[in-house]
């Protein structure tokens, strides 16, 4: 993850949007899962947006209640963090 490539490639609301997951993902100790999920993305061919997107969506949500992972969610809550788009 480069984040001259992301300020440089995002418009401001989504480049702060990117931050904020950032700091999300930092604060529940999956940084750097988070990273290599986004990266991996983009070298499959994933545009920036998306890679963002989706690596949020597959760090965070359960994919089968679409709800916060179970073991994530007090945490998420209790960051006063708002980790949706």
């Amino acid at each position: 993850m480069d984040i001259l490539q992301l300020s440089d490639s995002l418009t401001h609301s989504e480049f702060k949007q990117a931050l904020n997951d950032i700091a999300l993902m930092n604060y529940l100790g999956i940084l750097r899962e988070y990273v290599d999920h986004f990266d991996s993305m983009l070298e499959e061919g994933t545009d920036l947006q998306s890679a963002l997107h989706y690596s949020h969506y597959d760090m965070v949500i359960d994919p089968e209640t679409g709800k916060y992972k179970k073991e994530l969610e007090s945490k998420i809550e209790a960051s006063g963090k708002n980790p949706t788009y």
